[in-house]
């Protein structure tokens, strides 16, 4: 099947979208952050999970570029998954029930990223290769949130899309939704359109006001010319 090459960006929001629909989240319960441990988290006792998604290193293989150029930038771009569940601890600081419980979450996360693999509209291949999973931390309780929290490191072996004008081409079909934004070249070209189109307007409207000027100084001066010919008339006589 043929493979198309696209962007970071989709490929965020193909995991986001995946997340979401996996574990029933909202986008105020899985979203991305630029850190890959944000400083605070919104959770609550009792509440839902809350799962973050960061972008972590990246490699590219020379031996794809010699000779592909641009058409086979070849990243292999690893992301850090992070699961936030609730913990309620007892006046002693224990949960019994709260290992399992974060095992039963960690289990339930690999089952959903393993052998996933991504395909647009079209139906044609987004990845190099299905998406890998290569680690996972052990859990670790965070006392302001009262919430325990592990880490699953994915990895996403695709091509950079390098000739579209757009930042993020195509849609995601399977579990993720399209995004896309214009380019600061593509802005560029269009405030210098912008530009121009306003300059020529200008210059038209000068134009009309000189042309309308000229018409009136022209009417301006015809009742001067026909009362010097009605004079002219009036001395013949």
């Amino acid at each position: 099947m043929a493979r198309r090459d696209r962007n970071a960006e989709v490929l965020l929001d193909a995991l986001l979208s995946h997340l979401r629909s996996s574990f029933d989240l909202s986008e105020r319960t899985c979203y991305e952050t630029l850190e890959p441990f944000p400083d605070q988290i919104d959770i609550r006792p009792g509440g839902p999970i809350i799962i973050t998604v960061a972008m972590g290193n990246g490699e590219f293989g020379g031996e794809y570029q010699r000779g592909g150029g641009i058409h086979q930038v070849t990243e292999s771009l690893s992301w850090a998954i992070n699961l936030y569940c609730p913990i309620n601890l007892d006046p002693k600081g224990r949960d019994p029930k709260g290992l399992r419980q974060v095992i039963g979450y960690k289990r339930d996360l690999l089952r959903s990223l393993a052998s996933m693999d991504f395909v647009d509209s079209g139906g044609q291949n987004f990845l190099r290769d299905q998406l890998l999973i290569r680690s996972a931390t052990l859990p670790e309780y965070l006392k302001t949130s009262q919430c325990a929290r592990i880490t699953v490191v994915v990895e996403a072996s695709f091509d950079w899309d390098l000739e579209s004008s757009s930042s993020s081409s195509g849609s995601v079909s399977t579990s993720s939704t399209s995004s896309s934004s214009s380019s600061p070249s593509s802005n560029s070209s269009s405030s210098s359109s912008s530009t121009s189109s306003e300059s020529s307007s200008s210059s038209s409207s000068s134009q009309s006001d000189d042309s309308s000027s000229s018409s009136s100084s022209d009417s301006s001066s015809s009742p001067s010319s026909n009362s010097s010919s009605s004079s002219s008339e009036s001395s013949s006589t």
